[in-house]
């Protein structure tokens, strides 16, 4: 597979859990650095060479899930105001991403694909095509001159990870079952 990869960067690009440690949620700062230093930590790294066609951020978002980390945390991009002038082609209605197009709105994904969506960033990984360079050059500009992208993308982190967290405490039937037959 071809595509794109962006992992380097200086300090500023780079998450330093220290400046997100505040408030109630300060120690999920903590929590979500070191998959963040596995995934090489900076804000905007960028992959468009694997199954997922592109992923992207410091936790390294993949857009192939649908309803996944890359999806979720895109509809809340695309509601900030500057969404506008990177993507003034997508809007979220319904809580779904969706194209303008002269003919109408193209609904991008939903509950069981990610198909147009991937094909919007990245429309094959057999080569390096015009769209995911723009695509990419859109988030890669938008994060590193935006603070309000960079803290969206760790609140939203920490969101994901502590809904994740909650997620796998819940006892599975069979260890539920296991517990019952002791």
């Amino acid at each position: 597979m071809k595509g794109l990869v962006n992992t380097r960067g200086v300090a500023a690009d780079r998450y330093d859990r220290a400046l997100f440690n505040t408030g109630a949620d300060g120690l999920w700062a903590d929590f979500i650095s070191p998959t963040s230093a596995a995934e090489g930590g900076l804000f905007h790294t960028l992959n468009s060479y694997d199954r997922a066609r592109f992923t992207f951020g410091f936790l390294q978002y993949a857009a192939h899930v649908p309803n996944g980390d890359f999806v979720r945390y895109f509809r809340d991009l695309l509601k900030l105001p500057a969404a506008i002038d990177y993507f003034p082609d997508l809007i979220v209605q319904n809580d779904r991403i969706f194209r303008i197009k002269d003919n109408g709105l193209i609904q991008m994904e939903d509950d069981s694909s990610t198909a147009g969506l991937m094909d919007f960033l990245n429309p094959s990984s057999a080569e390096v095509e015009d769209t995911e360079v723009i695509q990419g050059a859109k988030f890669i500009h938008w994060v590193k001159n935006d603070p309000v992208h960079r803290q969206l993308q760790v609140d939203f982190g920490k969101k994901f990870f502590r809904e994740a967290m909650a997620r796998h405490d819940r006892p599975t039937t069979s260890m539920a079952f296991a517990s019952m037959r002791a």
